[in-house]
């Protein structure tokens, strides 16, 4: 009898190994797409901060609430035409006998209450009224970089250098924020706050 050899049956593992690959490999790939383009590892488009957004030059009439902010002090004067907010621990001063020239306008000074000075405050001056004002740099600054940025909703300039000043023109008054190279971090990061509440009032 002519036989012919049996042969080995294949293995079925080969078959399942197969079939525990393609699945696996689908499982990953679909973990993967879920989480680069819906879960945690998805990119976010980042957008600058609102220091770099332009915005009209009429006052704003939106209202900023931080709740880092919410039980600060407010100072407001309709005079000068702005408010803010600032911590409970810091006070506020207005001025107007350090101030001559074109500058004979206003000031107010904001900062730790024992440190209520030029040097270790933040500080507002404000320019007499006129119609020709512009966000040129402070006269005398030799500034170290220049930024386009908003103050309360109003287009304005950061010149860095030392001291920083940030430069806004509203209501055809020019405002200067001043902001001193001596502040320690905690009162940087508090005047970061204080100027995110910045408002225009007239």
């Amino acid at each position: 009898m002519n036989q012919q050899p049996m042969s080995a049956p294949k293995p079925a593992v080969s078959k399942w190994l197969w079939i525990v690959l393609i699945i696996v490999i689908l499982g990953a790939g679909g973990f993967f797409g879920w989480y680069f383009l819906m879960g945690p590892g998805k990119k976010v488009a980042t957008t600058s901060t609102p220091t770099t957004t332009t915005s009209t030059t009429s006052p704003s009439t939106s209202t900023t609430t931080n709740s880092n902010t919410t039980d600060w002090k407010t100072y407001t004067s309709s005079t000068l035409g702005f408010s803010f907010k600032y911590p409970t621990t810091y006070a506020t001063k207005e001025s107007t006998g350090n101030l001559t020239g074109d500058v004979a306008g206003n000031e107010v000074l904001v900062g730790q209450t024992a440190n209520l000075t030029d040097q270790k405050s933040a500080h507002i001056l404000i320019y007499p009224t006129a119609s020709t004002y512009t966000l040129s740099e402070p006269d005398g600054m030799d500034p170290v970089s220049t930024s386009d940025t908003t103050v309360g909703g109003v287009k304005a300039k950061k010149y860095v250098g030392d001291p920083s000043v940030y430069v806004v023109v509203s209501n055809n008054r020019r405002y200067e924020i001043v902001v001193p190279t001596a502040l320690s971090k905690a009162d940087l990061d508090n005047f970061t706050e204080i100027l995110s509440t910045f408002q225009f009032t007239q």
